[in-house]
């Protein structure tokens, strides 16, 4: 009959070395069943122990090695790599550069990492590093280019002329040109289509159209009075100065013909001064001929007078002093013939038949006496176009009113325009014609006859006159009309 014996699930020795209880008894009974001598042999055999066995002579201790580390359970034994102090993770990317440090039982005890720039990586001796500092050192500033090493900034600079600020530039088409403007946009320049010109896309064309570029095969040059030679166009054509009397014609000038007499040496010429003048000489040099000032005459550098002082004359403006001007029945013409002298009533006795054909003034522009040379008559001012301010010259006039319109006439203060003393303004209102207020500014208006002053009004058909009595002060008369 058969029979099986199983080892026990316990080790073979305990801690102390010794044959565990369980394992002393599996071997008695194997070596009842086989028997003697097998514990003998198991003892005698070699032996892995853990700790060190006092049974078993040839047991051989397992202790862990440097780096490792032995643990124990109840069924098995484990072997450990000892841990380093290194943090368990990845190291080394694109941008990091990994180190390691490994021991003599090729272990990592050591991990780091940096950033992979040229601070953390030894610089070869050929292959240098590109590095800031010396990319910096390698820039240079150039014309219009400011450039700073320290910072690597790169500037445009705006002392140079090529950099300044051109906001204000302004494109402007010349002769011949059309367009332009600021550089705040891309402009265009044209050529202007003059008369006999097309201006297509891309050039300039004679415009066949225009008489000034048709065809000239026709056209002939002609010598005119003192040329020879000419012709048609249609070849090169000559034209020549005529070799005349006197004339020497050469390649390049025309020149006299000192041959001829007319053009002999005039060194000994003189020129004379005849009647009436003065200078002259002979031509070696420029010379002057001057009017001689004679009785009566004054000679300036531009003109010739005639001497007041001796005898005046008719045109211009003219003093006589203690001078006779017999006129009889001739005509004095003019603007204005003036006597700046008072004159009696026997001063005037050579005027008689005399015509002024101008004013005649005695002795200012304007009357300044009741004896100053005027009108026998009255003559007429009309104003009927507005109110209306007299003048000076309205002194002995009729101020002549033919309007419908209601109109004021003014006589104006002495301080303004002074009248003489004695002066008459005679004024008219038409038959149909509208009121007129005959008023004065700041001197005095009486109506005759009476102690009222003041504006006056003169209806149609009416008349009166008004006469000036001393500085400030008009007497008006009812002629008809006045109230």
């Amino acid at each position: 009959m058969g029979f099986e014996v199983l080892p026990p699930r316990a080790p073979i020795s305990d801690a102390s070395g010794f044959v565990t209880p369980e394992f002393y008894r599996f071997l008695v009974q194997v070596q009842r069943i086989t028997g003697t001598g097998l514990i003998e042999s198991l003892r005698d055999a070699e032996y892995l122990t853990y700790t060190t066995s006092t049974v078993l002579p040839n047991a051989k201790r397992l202790l862990a090695g440097t780096a490792l580390s032995l643990s124990l359970a109840a069924s098995e034994a484990t072997i450990n790599l000892d841990d380093t102090a290194v943090t368990p993770g990845t190291y080394g990317s694109a941008s990091q550069l990994a180190s390691f440090t490994v021991d003599q039982q090729g272990r990592i005890t050591t991990a780091s990492q940096a950033a992979l720039n040229s601070d953390n990586v030894t610089e070869g001796i050929a292959n240098l590093f590109f590095t800031q500092a010396r990319a910096r050192a390698s820039l240079s500033s150039g014309t219009g280019i400011s450039y700073n090493s320290g910072t690597g900034a790169i500037a445009l600079d705006t002392t140079s002329t090529r950099n300044t600020d051109h906001a204000s530039v302004t494109l402007t088409a010349g002769n011949g040109l059309t367009g332009g403007g600021d550089i705040s946009a891309s402009r265009t320049f044209d050529v202007g289509a003059g008369t006999g010109i097309t201006v297509n896309a891309n050039d300039v064309a004679l415009d066949t159209a225009s008489t000034r570029n048709t065809d000239h095969s026709s056209v002939s040059i002609t010598a005119g009075a003192g040329l020879t030679g000419g012709g048609d166009i249609s070849a090169s054509r000559t034209v020549d100065v005529g070799a005349g009397t006197g004339i020497t014609v050469n390649a390049n000038d025309v020149a006299l013909d000192t041959s001829s007499t007319r053009n002999t040496d005039h060194a000994a010429v003189t020129l004379t001064a005849g009647a009436g003048l003065t200078g002259g000489g002979d031509i070696s040099a420029s010379r002057t001929f001057d009017i001689g000032a004679g009785t009566g005459i004054t000679v300036n550098a531009n003109d010739i007078a005639v001497d007041a002082t001796v005898v005046a004359t008719l045109t211009g403006s003219q003093t006589l002093t203690n001078k006779t001007l017999a006129l009889g029945s001739n005509t004095v013409s003019g603007t204005k013939a003036q006597f700046n002298t008072a004159c009696t009533d026997g001063d005037f006795a050579y005027l008689d038949g005399a015509t002024f054909t101008g004013e005649v003034i005695l002795p200012n522009s304007g009357p300044t006496n009741v004896y100053t040379a005027g009108f026998r008559g009255m003559p007429v001012n009309e104003q009927s176009s507005g109110a209306y301010t007299l003048v000076l010259a309205d002194a002995g006039k009729t101020i002549y009113h033919d309007s419908g319109s209601a109109h004021t006439y003014t006589i104006p203060a002495n301080a303004s325009v002074a009248f003489p003393i004695g002066t008459i303004v005679r004024f008219v209102a038409r038959n149909g014609s509208g009121t007129v207020t005959i008023a004065i500014t700041s001197d005095t208006l009486r109506l005759a006859g009476s102690a009222s002053t003041g504006s006056r009004t003169l209806a149609a058909n009416g008349m009166a006159e008004a006469v000036k009595t001393n500085t400030t002060e008009w007497y008006i008369t009812n002629l008809g009309g006045l109230t």
